[in-house]
């Protein structure tokens, strides 16, 4: 009777795995949000990959409560869920069944496991379609950003000692802005090429990629018929496998993943879905640090390109420790940085790649750095792609993370009419010209209060929520922002406010008796 018990619970497990596996549907969770905030500027979405147009005036308004808004919410695993149950069962304990029904749990999990990867990949590689063809005659591309890099303030920027060779080497342009003011931010732009104006995240959640977000670069190239890797922490619900990269590896920092910080020295190094223990990291040591970890996974990733068909498009994301003085953090990136290009070289890869090296962000607001002033934004922007780049030429033309989606796209022959972008292409003016029309670029914080920042051509006007007032910048003259003229210009502010006459009007008088920021 025992054994009949025994087996009959086996099967009834089973059975409630089965049941529940098959019937999993990915949830979200419903926010609201009764309040509203007053955007002093609000950007219309561009309709296509087409150029924007020259800087037009954008409007102050008042926008409705913050709409319904899915978000993939982190699901514990329904193996562990049924693990936990019976493991703390005291039925199961005094039938003798928990090993036996913990070890079906086991199998069923590696089943689950191995099915669910070979149902991904067959799914992506029909979706990837006839473009293979096409791809191999396109350059391999290697994305490298770092977290927090201000080019702003030259004097708190990070210290890479071999960027001088590296910019005599490529293409830098001088007056490039990130996407956001935090990390998340930055990527989210870079990686969707959107300004943050179009990010429908709610306010105070950091703006991670989500499932919605199916026209990402990555998505774009891999479609596109590249192979696609990132090294680097992975911040989203959604799993890097499913967001485009046929290879992942890096730090979890995913909602329901740890750590939450970036250790110097990890003792656990996520792949794929899973994740490794680092030994040398481990029993006090502290041997290998994390930027060794990512160069020399992507040193592996171009030592076996030569013998691959496809090209490659890798992005490796080099996070910043809080705990590192800025000399101690340069040197770190410099080094994992150098690896790759030395890997690319060592290859005979140079001639066929397009390099780009940026940041997510400036530096991180603080008591001394205002939320999207030009230290919190400004970041630089390297380009090598021999026989497509000038060396040692600088291009002073405005540019923005959201350009690179569109260039890169461009690049790597990728065909998407449906994609909608902010970005412009960059390679008109990879020969050294200048941009002919001035762009209106557009960013806001996620976290309330709500602050905002427009530009166009020389002018940079910055809402600053804390005291609802509006600053206004001559960067050309100014590239530091000390010096609000918002009040001898009031016809530059307000070619920059659209909305109700009385809020404009309301908005002038605001900045005419405002001081200095």
């Amino acid at each position: 009777m025992r054994a009949l018990f025994r087996v009959s619970l086996g099967f009834l497990g089973l059975g409630v795995l089965a049941t529940v596996a098959l019937t999993y549907v990915s949830s979200g969770r419903l926010l609201l949000n009764g309040t509203s905030d007053r955007l002093i500027w609000a950007q219309e979405p561009t309709q296509s990959l087409q150029p924007r147009p020259s800087a037009t005036a954008v409007k102050p308004t008042d926008v409705s409560p913050v709409h319904e808004t899915q978000q993939p919410r982190p699901t514990r695993g329904l193996v562990e869920a049924l693990r936990e149950q019976v493991r703390t069962s005291q039925i199961l304990d005094e039938a003798g069944v928990q090993q036996d029904l913990m070890d079906s749990l086991d199998q069923a999990h590696e089943l689950w496991s191995r099915t669910k990867a070979q149902n991904r990949e067959a799914l992506r590689r029909l979706q990837r379609g006839p473009s293979v063809g096409i791809a191999r005659q396109a350059p391999h591309i290697v994305l490298i950003t770092v977290d927090e890099w201000g080019d702003a303030s030259p004097t708190d920027a990070f210290d890479l000692p071999h960027w001088s060779d590296w910019a005599s080497q490529g293409l830098v342009f001088s007056q490039h802005y990130a996407g956001g003011s935090d990390t998340e931010s930055g990527f989210w732009s870079l990686m969707t090429g959107q300004n943050t104006g179009h990010a429908t995240h709610p306010v105070n959640q950091p703006r991670t990629l989500r499932a919605s977000d199916r026209h990402t670069l990555s998505h774009l190239l891999w479609k596109a018929g590249y192979d696609t890797a990132m090294i680097g922490p992975w911040t989203s619900p959604v799993s890097p496998l499913d967001s485009g990269w046929d290879h992942w590896s890096g730090l979890w920092q995913m909602p329901d993943k740890s750590p939450k910080s970036c250790p110097q020295y990890p003792q656990h190094w996520g792949s794929g879905d899973g994740s490794m223990t680092i030994s040398d990291n481990t029993n006090g040591q502290s041997t290998v640090s994390i930027w060794e970890l990512q160069s020399t996974d992507a040193a592996a990733l171009l030592k076996r390109q030569p013998q691959r068909t496809r090209p490659l498009f890798l992005h490796m994301r080099l996070p910043r420790c809080p705990e590192l003085s800025s000399a101690a953090q340069g040197e770190a990136w410099d080094g994992a940085i150098s690896t790759v290009l030395s890997q690319i070289t060592e290859q005979g890869l140079q001639q066929q790649t397009c390099v780009v090296v940026t940041a997510l962000t400036g530096r991180s607001p603080a008591a001394d750095v205002a939320p999207l002033s030009e230290e919190n934004l400004r970041v630089p922007l390297l380009i090598q792609w021999p026989g497509h780049t000038s060396p040692g030429t600088v291009n002073t033309s405005v540019t923005a993370a959201w350009d690179l989606l569109p260039t890169l796209k461009a690049i790597g022959v990728a065909s998407a009419p449906e994609v909608v972008s902010d970005g412009r292409l960059l390679l008109p003016l990879f020969d050294g010209k200048a941009r002919t029309s001035a762009d209106l670029l557009y960013w806001k914080t996620s976290n309330r209060p709500v602050a905002q920042a427009v530009r166009s051509g020389p002018w940079k006007a910055r809402y600053n929520p804390e005291n609802q007032q509006l600053l206004l910048f001559d960067l050309e003259h100014d590239p530091q922002e000390h010096s609000n003229v918002a009040a001898e210009h009031p016809d530059i502010l307000a070619k920059l406010l659209k909305g109700p006459a009385d809020a404009v009007q309301q908005a002038l008088k605001s900045s005419a008796a405002a001081g200095q920021p």
